[in-house]
């Protein structure tokens, strides 16, 4: 009987669909454990995260924060920018201005955003775009659906963000992150861009290479 080999090709296009299933099985039990989560449970989790996150020198230290802003069940990160704003730092939060495209739009406060697509709040119309230059200290907050302890992060599929950063791979990468959503492992993709920091609800964890 002959056996029909498989090239090098079909292996890896074999190996993909396997990683690509593992990753959407990860985010669909995310988004379950997020679900379950009752509002007062998230408020109380995103304040303990707000406070951890406050006291960090690396923000502490930084001129412009880079800010998603939240939306549904993903850690409330509205209040941390109004504190972040009172605090005097420039603020900057996303906006998709093109296909896979992203751009940071700098607010003085949430009165400079409005609900966009899917309901997410956006910075309105006419707002400076910012830059990130490499002599200005900057940390970047990232959302995400899992992580682990090496800096993977899992994001929503779109790449949004791993696109930005391959862009400005000099700022510092902060995730703030359930505890339940970090794992012992993450399938990554080679776009992938790593986290330096992870703040839960309980502890602050300096991501190892």
């Amino acid at each position: 009987m002959e056996t029909q080999s498989v090239s090098v090709e079909q292996q890896a296009s074999i190996a993909e669909g396997i990683l690509r299933e593992k990753r959407e099985e990860i985010r669909r039990q995310m988004k379950e454990k997020r679900r379950a989560l009752s509002r007062e449970a998230l408020d109380t989790i995103s304040r303990n995260i707000a406070a951890r996150l406050l006291a960090l020198p690396q923000i502490e230290q930084a001129e412009c924060i880079y800010l998603y802003l939240s939306y549904g069940k993903e850690i409330d990160t509205l209040e941390l920018a109004t504190a972040l704003l009172k605090q005097g730092k420039r603020l900057a939060v996303p906006k998709v201005t093109g296909p896979g495209q992203m751009e940071f739009f700098e607010i003085t406060g949430l009165a400079d955003c409005e609900p966009g697509a899917y309901g997410i709040l956006e910075p309105v119309e006419g707002l400076p775009v910012v830059v990130p230059e490499p002599e200005v200290q900057s940390i970047i907050l990232m959302p995400g659906l899992a992580f682990d302890l090496s800096g993977a992060r899992m994001g929503y599929g779109g790449g949004y963000y791993d696109r930005y950063l391959a862009k400005y791979p000099w700022l510092y990468t902060i995730a703030p992150v359930y505890e339940f959503s970090i794992l012992e492992h993450l399938p990554v993709e080679a776009h992938d861009v790593p986290i330096k920091m992870l703040v839960t609800e309980k502890e602050s964890i300096e991501c190892r290479d």
